[in-house]
């Protein structure tokens, strides 16, 4: 394997994708030393960033990744998506953009199973990982053995996350009847998507854990990163609103299953898993995993584990160190979320909650403002300050 050398990084990254995932991605380069090229259309605040060096020609949701590879006059960069869809798309590219554009990623198959939820919970069945109860619905038949009083203890889950957010802006929808599950899954079905009813494992955010890390090419674990829940928006099927890192012994049952299952899967690259520490028999059941970068990716490189530059080094070819070590204790918010649980706590009549929150605001690192990197948060607060003025001339453009 070759060592790095002084001219190792001359080649850039081809940062694909925009919001908080793609700013943590490129400052995760950044800081390496790195080049980091961000080539989507709209970057919102992460053009702001002292990190982001934009192209010439750029790239936008839903159009085709080979056909503006193709087209960029440059002769050889590392991909880097930054969300599913592009994941996949840079899975789809043909052998010889991917040799000009390599990337250090899970191949198709390993990516279709884990964003397929009913191949991915029959993946996990096979491997012995634990897992929510979760049923393919093919048709309202199979909603049939569940009793109106166990249904409250379910939800519907789409196959396809990517496709099922984008028609109907929610992660999941719970429902609290078989009358209302038929519904929606006949909505879901009047539009091409699948869904599956999972079983929800009961317990506060701060019973979901994460584990972060990365595979290189050879299928060797190089580094694992374990963290935990402070917060979550929206309360049910959100998203970490703030977290903390946690010593690997506390979730090692999950580490293990999750080794198994990414060892069948052949899998390739940056992955982060979510668990949920189930009281009732004492397991942890894994519910996701994301195959790139996410929101927190900042976070294990503060801590000594930069799966970025990883994923970068891997890509060319070269040696990646594995990292047997990290600092703990270490937290993050992500203020936009976590703003959504103030405003949820006050309205709740929750005051202390809400103060809570806000008190580690003051305290915790974010994900979008950061010392060495302010422009960001100024970008994204004037952004937010401008949106009311915007959408009323847009109201008015309307009107007239």
């Amino acid at each position: 394997m070759t060592r790095a050398g002084i001219d190792d990084y001359d080649v850039p990254v081809l940062a694909i994708g925009f919001g908080v995932t793609t700013l943590g991605a490129i400052r995760c380069l950044g800081r390496a030393g790195i080049p980091a090229l961000c080539v989507h259309r709209d970057l919102g605040f992460v053009g702001s960033s002292r990190w982001c060096r934009r192209t010439e020609q750029r790239i936008g949701s839903g159009e085709d990744l080979g056909e503006f590879l193709r087209r960029l006059p440059i002769a050889r960069a590392v991909l880097m998506p930054c969300s599913d869809d592009w994941v996949l798309a840079t899975a789809a590219l043909d052998p010889e953009l991917a040799r000009r554009f390599p990337s250090s990623q899970p191949g198709r198959d390993a990516l279709e199973t884990l964003t397929d939820k009913g191949r991915f919970a029959h993946a996990l069945a096979q491997n012995g990982v634990p897992q929510p109860r979760t049923v393919l619905l093919r048709s309202a038949a199979d909603l049939a053995p569940y009793a109106e009083t166990n249904l409250a203890g379910y939800f519907l889950k789409p196959r396809d996350s990517i496709a099922f957010h984008r028609q109907f802006g929610v992660k999941a929808w719970s429902v609290t009847s078989r009358a209302e599950a038929e519904v929606r899954l006949r909505e879901a079905r009047e539009v091409g998507l699948e869904l599956v009813l999972q079983e929800y494992v009961p317990g506060p955010a701060t019973w979901h854990y994460m584990l972060d890390g990365f595979v290189d090419r050879e299928g060797v674990i190089r580094a694992r990163f374990a963290r935990r829940r402070v917060r979550m928006y929206p309360p049910l099927y959100g998203n970490t609103s703030a977290m903390f890192s946690v010593p690997m012994q506390e979730v090692a049952p999950a580490m293990d299953s999750l080794e198994r299952l990414l060892k069948a899967l052949s899998y390739r690259g940056i992955f982060s898993a979510e668990f949920k520490f189930d009281e009732r028999d004492g397991l942890f059941k894994l519910l996701e995993i994301n195959p790139r970068a996410w929101w927190y990716v900042e976070v294990p490189a503060r801590c000594g584990v930069n799966v970025c530059s990883m994923a970068y080094r891997d890509a060319l070819g070269l040696d990646v160190e594995s990292v047997e070590s990290y600092r703990t204790g270490v937290r993050c918010v992500n203020f936009s979320a976590d703003l959504g649980n103030a405003l949820d706590a006050i309205k709740n009549g929750k005051p202390s909650a809400a103060a809570a929150a806000a008190s580690s605001w003051l305290r915790w690192p974010h994900t979008v403002f950061h010392p060495d990197d302010p422009f960001p948060a100024v970008s994204e607060i004037l952004g937010r300050l401008a949106k009311p003025f915007r959408a009323g001339r847009g109201g008015k453009r309307a009107q007239a």
